[in-house]
Parts: structure tokens; sequence; C-alpha cells
């Protein structure tokens, strides 16, 4: 596939926050995790900072925010991870012009890259996973960021596991109740293991912790302003990373 995607950054006002942009189709998508911790009205979004206060969040159905591992040198290459209460929060958790991906948006960009088992590998990043099988020729740049669990004391799961890590992200689509917890349109990326290679589209429950991307449904007006330069993806763009 020779496609050419366009590469372009945003800034955050709400924290100064540089993000890189990819243009894929008629949406323009962040190319790295959502990493903030302040709401759109200037409310700060609360950290959970230990098992306790994540679990307790999601039994109160409150947003909050963690690193992986409660660690902050996570934060430059995995961003954060939210539980659902923060990305429906009506503060809004998405950058000014961008929303959180709904389950549509999300089929969308899929159908676009050729169905889900194409953009498995097309999406994620070209290192960081054991199999070394991703391309990143979208230039989506999905790292393995793991997750957090609303169960098992709140663990965090699945970002350095051998063979078979993965990174899963929030969509703004509301799921069924299941065991009395509500539960949210997941999507997950993982390596080709025992055949589970495809982005597996799951409801997850609304207190587990998951990577947030947002994304921009683009108008002739947003493609006017010059948001985006079109160029070739290579590793080079995604080396500030490491």
């Amino acid at each position: 596939m020779n496609t050419k995607y366009k590469l372009g950054n945003y800034t955050d006002f709400r924290t100064g926050k540089v993000y890189k942009t990819v243009h894929v189709g008629k949406q323009l998508w962040l190319a790295e995790n959502l990493n903030t911790n302040v709401f759109l009205n200037g409310d700060i979004i609360p950290e959970a900072k230990s098992n306790e206060d994540w679990l307790l969040a999601g039994k109160e159905g409150k947003p909050a925010w963690c690193y992986y591992n409660n660690d902050s040198n996570m934060e430059k290459k995995y961003g954060k991870l939210y539980n659902w209460f923060a990305v429906i929060d009506k503060r809004g958790l998405a950058p000014e012009d961008w929303q959180v991906p709904s389950e549509e948006d999300w089929n969308i960009l899929i159908n676009y890259l050729g169905g889900t088992e194409n953009t498995n590998f097309n999406m994620r990043s070209l290192d960081e996973w054991s199999d070394r099988t991703g391309t990143n020729e979208t230039g989506f740049n999905a790292f393995p960021a793991g997750r957090r669990s609303d169960v098992y004391g709140g663990d965090f799961q699945r970002l350095d596991a051998d063979e078979y890590e993965f990174t899963s992200y929030w969509s703004t689509t509301e799921g069924d109740f299941m065991d009395n917890i509500k539960h949210a349109i997941s999507f997950t990326i993982q390596p080709d293991f025992m055949g589970l290679g495809d982005i597996l589209q799951v409801e997850s429950s609304s207190a587990s912790g998951f990577s947030v991307r947002c994304c921009i449904n683009l108008s002739d007006i947003i493609e006017e302003q010059n948001l985006v330069e079109e160029i070739e993806i290579s590793k080079d763009d995604f080396d500030d990373f490491d």
C-alpha cells in the first residue's frame, strides 16, 4: 500500500502540549495518546494514585486518570489511562474542537483502512510490539500502552507481557449493564497471537483504565485552514517518543 497520509500537529491550550496528528480519509486523529489532567472548562481531573483510589472512583462513577504503574516516566510515550467516566464527563476531556471518538468514528477509520486485519498492522508502531509486525503505515502510531483493571485490585495489565501485550482505546458509546456495572464500547489492538491479531471491538467495564485518542470529522472549512501537511510517513517522524 502506497497511500499517503497527512501529518501535522495541534497545541492543546490547556497544558500547552503539542500533539502530533494524522489526517486519514475525512478524519483528523491525534497520533499519540491523550495526556491531559484538565477538563476543557479548566477543572482538574482527579489522579488515582493508588489501587484504592482507582477502585473507589469506578465504584462511585467519578472521573479519574493514572499513569501506567503509577509511574510518571510512562507519560511521554504512553500518555494517561482514563476511566470511562472521564471520557463522558460534560466538562470535556478532548481538546477544543476535538472529540473522543464514538463507536461509529472508530469504524469509519477501520473501514477506510481496509477492515480490522489490515488496520491492526497499519496502525501499530514500528517497535515496542513483541511480534515486530506493525508497519505504522498510517502514522497512527499505536503503542502497547496496556490498561488498568477494574477488578484484581485495580492492577495494571499487558504493557510488557511477552507476546500478548496490547493497547485499548475508549469510545464514547455506551454498552449494556453487566453484573450491575455499566459498560462501554472499546477497541483493542494486539499482536497476531493465536489468531487474535485483529482490532477487537468489545464492551468493557466503565471503571477500567484505557488510553484515549481524539478525532475531528473534517469539514471543508477545517481542511482549508491547513491544519495538516501532507508528507510521507517514516519512523523518524516518531523518534521523539523513544
